[in-house]
């Protein structure tokens, strides 16, 4: 909520919702005219394409909508969350850059703010799409066999399960990842500024010796994160994979003349796209989870205790000062 609550972000959030469900609903639209309309002698071809290109059309404005939505709502929300950080880094009192490591710093102020600029707001919308796309699919085999709800529902409901057992290691992981990558710009960092000394004591390979042991303790958790994110996928692959066979299954049980070939052959082409939809529903909301954590990494160093205020209006010097060029100084300590 830090992130949609910054300049207006839960507006352009809202409008990318009501935009993509417009566009899902019109594609659905689309095929129902085409799937239930094709074979009726009643309507002519060129009406047929006709009004499909129309709903079309139509869909595409709203898809346009939602990228445009999306666009404002990455700029406005990293423009904030960079004026707030850059506001508190710069009113920071010394104590601060005294006791926290560089590096911790530099990681902010570049790759976090990186995945707040770039990755976040397109993760955002691609894990809504996806969801969307995802329910709307296993809807559409729903409204042609209700039964496939006997399995779907709890293949959801493992679903989600199984997310939040896996976000509770990849979540902590980036943050090892965070972690890890901060060590790193810090030792980079000092081994610039003091190459002449390492090179006078030839400690040359010593230092190189340390960089890849943290760049290999920095890459470790990205590894993990990516074989945990497999074994996600592959448990997501098997019941989307168990929901279609069974959908498959009661549609070839169905009485002839129950619904049209139209009407079938949509929903099972829908049902084909529900396992890639489906994994990339759960996909897109784990990567999601796990780079908002960027944002929580940003938010830590936007509440610093400054140091006084810029202007403190009980201390205002005269208008007309100075009136001349002394300099008094008054208890000074060194």
């Amino acid at each position: 909520m830090l992130y949609l609550c910054q300049n207006k972000g839960l507006l352009y959030f809202s409008f990318c919702i009501i935009s993509h469900i417009i566009f899902v609903a019109g594609q659905i639209s689309q095929n129902s005219w085409m799937a239930a309309n094709v074979q009726n002698p009643h309507v002519s071809t060129l009406k047929l394409i006709s009004v499909y290109i129309i709903i079309g059309v139509c869909t595409v404005f709203f898809l346009l909508s939602r990228s445009l939505a999306v666009v404002v709502l990455g700029i406005q929300t990293s423009r904030s969350l960079f004026s707030q950080l850059l506001n508190s880094l710069f009113r920071a009192p010394m104590s601060f850059f005294d006791s926290t490591p560089l590096g911790r710093v530099l990681s902010r102020v570049s790759s976090d703010l990186s995945i707040v600029d770039l990755d976040v707001p397109f993760a955002f919308v691609f894990s809504l799409g996806a969801s969307l796309n995802a329910y709307s699919n296993l809807g559409v085999l729903a409204v042609v066999t209700w039964q496939v709800l006997f399995v779907s529902v709890p293949m959801i409901v493992l679903a989600i399960r199984l997310q939040r057992y896996y976000l509770a290691s990849a979540k902590e992981l980036m943050r090892i990842n965070g972690t890890t990558k901060s060590a790193l710009a810090n030792h980079l960092g000092e081994s610039i500024a003091g190459a002449i000394t390492i090179r006078a004591f030839e400690e040359e390979d010593r230092f190189f010796a340390k960089n890849l042991d943290l760049v290999d303790k920095n890459a470790s958790p990205y590894f993990y994160n990516f074989a945990s994110t497999e074994w996600l996928i592959q448990r997501l692959e098997i019941m989307s994979a168990a929901v279609l066979s069974f959908s498959a299954f009661v549609m070839a049980l169905l009485p002839q003349g129950t619904f049209s070939p139209g009407f079938v052959g949509m929903a099972l082409s829908y049902g084909l796209s529900l396992n890639m939809s489906f994994v990339f529903s759960i996909q897109n909301q784990c990567n999601l989870a796990n780079q908002i954590i960027s944002v929580e990494r940003v938010n830590q160093y936007m509440d610093i205790q400054s140091e006084a205020a810029e202007v403190v209006e009980e201390n205002r010097p005269s208008p007309d000062w100075p009136q001349d060029g002394n300099v008094e100084l008054r208890d000074l300590k060194v």
